[in-house]
């Protein structure tokens, strides 16, 4: 039985099209928009590892501290 519920179902996104097709529909503008977005979705998640990476080199340092202290 498939399941039509909202999130499982694919969306619609200009960049399923080809560039003629969508000038030739008119959705240049929604393809630009869509490109911001996408850009956005990516900086977040470049943020997201940026913030986990200092947080491990914080623990590593911590760590490294905390056994050359002990020698």
């Amino acid at each position: 039985m498939a399941d039509n519920s909202p999130e499982h179902m694919s969306i619609f996104m200009p960049s399923c099209l080809h560039i003629s097709d969508i000038q030739r529909l008119g959705l240049v503008t929604m393809a630009s928009q869509e490109l911001e977005l996408r850009q956005g979705q990516a900086n977040d998640a470049l943020e997201g590892l940026r913030l986990a990476l200092g947080h491990k080199t914080l623990l590593f340092r911590t760590k490294v501290m905390v056994l050359l202290q002990g020698e």
